[in-house]
């Protein structure tokens, strides 16, 4: 079967009023936050950022996708799509920078399966529910990982610090709650519309490939172990660009149930790489723990930057990427037109 010719990443429409959205609500938040901040301030906690603290956020989040890339790589063998785990680990960093700087986690799952099913000459289906199963286990890391914490927080001190919400008007809450509830019914129609399969053939490939899955408890298993790995070292990120820019360590302990909150307040689709939830989200968690406004929001900052160092190189794979695949459909074309 002849491969068809990719477009380059460059080309094609790239751009959309939804990532639009998302770029806007980002900004805004970010200009919002950083008004109640005294910039001198914010300046110098950034500038005295310990650079051994932002080398280990980077490390660990190249960790964490590194354990993605080894639970996919499992997932797509259920279905016999595997190519070697290097090529597993590529096209994870290929899903991350579309979820980074394009679609959000949900949506760059079916952007990386179509483009993998396209390029390495498998049926979309059977990788849409190979990644589906994948996203599956990291849900059930996730829920794992946040009870283990929350327990964790338990048992190191019974009284939780309270936590104080105010700042935004109802009118403000609703405005926010309504676009987040349009940008989710748009990602639902853009999704149907440009990129799920037949339905029917996806629901008969996520049914065999459950099975499989269900026939091998120890893949299952250490596939939900490699997620809680994955949860752990992500919030690890979000640990050491705390440790980065304070003075003497914080409570570990006793707030390490906020870093998972963080990390799914970020993870919400209405933004651009969690930019501006996740320094929202910091600020309000860690002020009861002592932890100064300033610092949780250039923490958030450069827990952003981490995450955007591996996008970055994920887009570079995704170039390289579509390149083999070119000359790949180029020379089968050649090859069937000389016979």
């Amino acid at each position: 079967m002849n491969a068809p010719l990719p477009s380059s990443p460059g080309s094609g429409r790239w751009f959309s009023p939804l990532r639009l959205l998302a770029l806007g609500v980002s900004a805004v938040v970010i200009a919002v936050l950083s008004r109640r901040l005294d910039r001198g301030s914010l300046v110098e906690v950034l500038r005295e950022a310990r650079p051994e603290w932002l080398l280990a956020a980077v490390a660990a989040q190249g960790l964490a996708l590194m354990c993605g890339a080894w639970r996919w790589h499992q997932m797509l063998r259920l279905t016999d799509a595997a190519v070697s785990l290097r090529v597993s680990w590529r096209w994870t960093l290929i899903g991350h920078s579309f979820s980074a700087f394009l679609f959000g986690a949900a949506v760059s799952d079916v952007a990386k399966a179509t483009l993998y099913s396209r390029w390495k000459g498998f049926p979309a289906s059977t990788i849409l529910a190979a990644s589906i199963l994948d996203r599956a286990a990291g849900v059930a890391s996730t829920v794992l990982y946040a009870l283990t914490t929350l327990t964790a927080a338990w048992l190191a001190g019974p009284r939780l610090p309270r936590l104080e919400i105010s700042g935004l008007p109802a009118g403000r809450w609703a405005v926010l709650v309504f676009a987040g509830a349009l940008a989710a019914g748009g990602l639902f129609c853009w999704i149907r519309r440009r990129w799920l399969p037949s339905l029917r053939e996806f629901w008969r490939e996520l049914a065999t490939t459950g099975r499989a899955l269900l026939s091998r408890p120890r893949t299952a298993l250490l596939a939900v172990g490699a997620g809680f790995l994955t949860q752990l070292l992500i919030s690890l990120v979000l640990a050491c660009s705390l440790r980065a820019v304070s003075s003497s360590p914080p409570p570990w302990v006793s707030m390490a149930w906020t870093f998972p909150v963080v990390g799914v307040v970020a993870s919400a689709p209405v933004t651009l790489s969690g930019a501006g939830a996740r320094e929202g989200a910091a600020m309000l968690l860690w002020a009861p723990f002592g932890v100064a406004a300033a610092n949780a929001f250039s923490a958030g900052l450069l827990t952003l930057s981490a995450n955007l160092c591996w996008a970055i190189l994920g887009t570079l794979m995704l170039w390289s990427e579509a390149k083999r695949a070119k000359r790949r459909a180029i020379s089968s074309q050649s090859s069937a037109f000389a016979r």
